[in-house]
């Protein structure tokens, strides 16, 4: 990957955390790690986006 605003490359882990559930409802669960960040993503069973999490930030963002 390509960190913008340093102009520099960068490296991504992409890790499946399995069947996660939020809200009452069940997810596929993958964590997106960098050096310095942790995303939580969500997939319906589609494989659609529905939730994005950011522990450290204690930010989430989630489809209605």
């Amino acid at each position: 990957m390509l960190i913008p605003q340093e102009l520099t490359p960068g490296s991504v882990n992409v890790d499946a955390t399995g069947s996660v559930t939020a809200n009452g409802k069940s997810y596929d669960g993958l964590r997106v790690t960098t050096s310095d960040l942790e995303v939580l993503l969500f997939l319906d069973s589609n494989h659609r986006l529905m939730r994005l999490e950011v522990p450290a930030a204690k930010v989430a963002v989630f489809r209605d």
